[in-house]
């Protein structure tokens, strides 16, 4: 039900488990699965419930039955923060994402391929409380869309937004936090933050 709702307000999912294939594939929506090394047969599952490929590294290629018309690389952008070392899924020594100096490869040889549409997606951590790291690390991204050799039509920039759970705010973790700190956000979210509304429900029901 709650899942419903999200769907309702105009949310896609981000999936990485067999699990939620299923479940995703059930209720509808938009989805991107983004699974960690994953097999031939877990993206052929996805791919066949028309899911968009959110590949972690470049060497799946080689494990698409079909190449899809849309396509998307989880990057890692160099750059991570969470508030415990397991919560860190960027930088130097993450094992996640390709790295962001291999971009423009990876995405060349998409291309060449045959995939015609392309998004970027960027995970680094988990339960972060610096207000001032994601304007910085999305901006990190935008400087990686502007190196590719394809036009990025869509851009996932992960979660991770640390939620307090002693009635504490940690600042303007809300929509016009988003809508204003990164020159472009609007016209990129189309003057509505999701996200922001995304943290609001998620700090009301106790969750995250």
């Amino acid at each position: 039900h709650f899942l419903s709702i999200i769907l309702e307000v105009g949310f896609g999912f981000d999936v990485s488990s067999a699990s939620e294939v299923l479940i995703c594939d059930k209720i509808g929506g938009k989805v991107m699965h983004s699974g960690n090394y994953l097999g031939g047969d877990e993206l052929f599952g996805a791919a066949a419930a028309g899911f968009i490929l959110n590949l972690d590294d470049v060497s799946q290629l080689d494990l698409l039955e079909k190449i899809p018309e849309i396509l998307s690389f989880r990057i890692n952008p160099g750059v991570t923060a969470g508030s415990m070392e397991s919560l860190l899924t960027a930088g130097p020594d993450a094992k996640y994402g390709v790295p962001f100096e291999k971009a423009a490869e990876a995405y060349g040889r998409a291309r060449e391929m045959g995939v015609k549409k392309f998004g970027i997606h960027m995970m680094t951590g988990s339960n972060v409380s610096e207000e001032e790291y994601f304007p910085a690390v999305v901006e990190k991204l935008f400087e990686i869309v502007a190196g590719l050799p394809v036009e990025v039509e869509f851009m996932n920039i992960g979660g991770g937004f640390g939620v307090r759970t002693d009635g504490v705010a940690f600042g303007a973790l809300g929509c016009e936090f988003f809508v204003d700190a990164i020159p472009g956000w609007r016209r990129l979210l189309g003057g509505l933050d999701r996200r922001g509304i995304g943290l609001l429900i998620l700090r009301k029901s106790g969750l995250g």
